[in-house]
């Protein structure tokens, strides 16, 4: 797959968020192998006080999950073909750990949970034949540039997989792992995973940039521009730029003038796109 796509990726604290001195909740993580490509994205539950730290784990454990089932998405095989069971197993996997992490955190699992694990996922699996979208809870999916608004939910409460862990039932249907979408991956030519920061990202596209005269412009930018993708550190550079407020003093009106980033929540993508055969 390397020889076939770049990646990029990046994230940033939202306004309201620094605002209110709290840290990013947004994390994301990516696998990159010549078989095979890995992108998932997590948003922490923006009410609980420590939602960073089981956001960040657990794009990363589903991510790794995933990858050590490598021959199930690599090679031959249709990524379609997969058994339910692959996504039950991994669910109930990061669940498991995130029981055994709970227990060595605090002596009330179920406020352990709460405050630390409550986080969405959206992400992608790229195989040579085909390529596979999911996502638990909110987000925004765009592939070839056709956008995906993942929620919003009712009283802006997505399901959190974590959930399942404060019932005796089965993994409720809402509270897991949805596919999105599957396509063959030869019709990719770009695709962007992120939360739902995102959205608003979007919705910014003709605003000004704070203290800049330049726009923020279109979101596909960031799978057309080469700079995303030959400096890793870009997607987060332009992100914070757009959401850094400026002030500056008016000499006609002698008064100072304070201007606002554009992106409240937490914004973090994945972007790939294919590269030039040129």
């Amino acid at each position: 797959m390397k020889e076939l796509f770049e990646i990029s990726a990046g994230t940033v604290v939202g306004k309201l968020h620094a605002m209110a001195g709290k840290n990013n909740q947004d994390a994301f993580y990516a696998i990159h192998t010549d078989d095979f490509m890995i992108g998932v994205v997590s948003d922490g539950c923006g009410s609980e006080p420590y939602s960073e730290v089981g956001s960040l784990i657990g794009c990363r454990m589903l991510a790794k999950m995933i990858s050590q089932r490598a021959a199930l998405i690599s090679n031959d095989n249709r990524i379609s073909e997969i058994s339910p069971l692959f996504w039950e197993n991994a669910e109930e996997e990061i669940l498991t750990q995130i029981i055994n992490l709970s227990g060595k955190i605090g002596h009330d699992a179920i406020e352990v949970v709460s405050n630390f694990f409550l986080f969405t996922l959206v992400g992608f699996i790229i195989t040579r034949r085909e390529s596979l979208f999911f996502s638990l809870g909110d987000g925004v999916i765009i592939i070839n540039g056709e956008i995906k608004i993942l929620g919003p939910f009712p009283d802006n409460a997505p399901p959190y997989l974590a959930y399942n862990l404060f019932t005796l039932t089965p993994i409720k249907p809402e509270s897991g792992i949805k596919i999105q979408k599957i396509v063959d991956t030869d019709s990719i030519e770009s695709i962007l995973v992120g939360t739902d920061g995102v959205e608003h990202l979007i919705k910014a596209e003709g605003l000004k940039i704070p203290g800049r005269d330049e726009t923020v412009g279109p979101i596909s930018r960031f799978w057309t521009e080469n700079c995303f993708f030959e400096n890793p550190d870009m997607v987060r550079r332009r992100l914070t730029v757009i959401n850094r407020p400026c002030v500056k003093f008016d000499g006609d009106s002698k008064s100072i003038i304070r201007e606002y980033g554009h992106l409240p929540d937490d914004t973090t993508l994945i972007a790939v796109r294919r590269k030039s055969t040129a």
